[in-house]
């Protein structure tokens, strides 16, 4: 696997995971698991989240379109696809929405309170967040361009 299909794949779970995240907490919405209020906080929440994984991806992206013109040199592939990173980073990104998704579920079903949500919330963003971090800055590196 080349170093550039890896960063696709993990933009796209990362864009599509935030995205389910907030099409869930709208459907629970309609179906009366969330109020309003909740509903307010909780995508607040995740779209503040999402700003701080999915804005470098556009950036990274909109980089690479810049550099269009320029035939950039073949990507390297990964030392091994087999790569316990490797094989990590594919399985906890996907395991955080996961977790999260589960969460919001679970509060719907009025299993735990809105307070606990928040708790629980701020738990895994937090675990998560510091591992998903460093896979954004390992996988896209930003170049400062001078304009």
């Amino acid at each position: 696997m080349l170093i550039s299909q890896l960063q696709q794949r993990i933009a796209k779970q990362i864009v599509l995971g935030y995205l389910s995240l907030i099409v869930l907490t709208i459907v629970l919405y309609t179906f009366a698991g969330i109020i309003d209020d909740e509903l307010t906080s909780l995508l607040t929440t995740l779209s503040a989240i999402s700003a701080l994984y999915i804005a470098p991806l556009f950036q990274f992206f909109s980089q690479s379109l810049r550099s269009v013109d320029v035939p950039a040199p073949a990507p390297p592939p990964l030392p091994d696809t087999d790569n316990l990173a490797v094989r990590l980073v594919k399985l906890v990104i996907p395991a955080h929405f996961i977790l999260v998704g589960t969460l919001i579920f679970i509060k719907a079903l009025n299993l735990i309170s809105f307070k606990e949500m928040n708790i629980f919330l701020g738990f895994i963003e937090t675990t998560f967040g510091t591992y998903m971090s460093f896979v954004v800055v390992a996988l896209f590196k930003l170049e400062k361009h001078e304009t």
